[in-house]
């Protein structure tokens, strides 16, 4: 019997936040703060943050750029 494929992208989204939580300390945040050493090895300012919802988040400021919301990158991963 062939496998209804319509329902594999809502079985993804049903299990994604259970998925997500599992995932954050193990490979999310490893993975964050891997890139986040990179930059700060190239002079970049870097901040790792989770807030109560569970998102977390990499801000980045370029080096030699002000520290103002406009000149920082800031990328954020939360479940939905």
């Amino acid at each position: 019997m062939a496998e209804d494929v319509s329902s594999k992208p809502r079985k993804a989204m049903d299990t994604f936040p259970g998925d997500f939580v599992e995932l954050k300390p193990s490979v999310i945040r490893p993975a964050l703060e891997t890139v986040g050493n990179t930059l700060k090895a190239r002079g970049h300012e870097i901040n790792i943050s989770e807030d109560a919802s569970g998102r977390i988040s990499i801000h980045i400021v370029p080096a030699g750029a002000r520290k103002s919301t406009q000149d920082a990158l800031c990328v954020s991963v939360h479940k939905a």
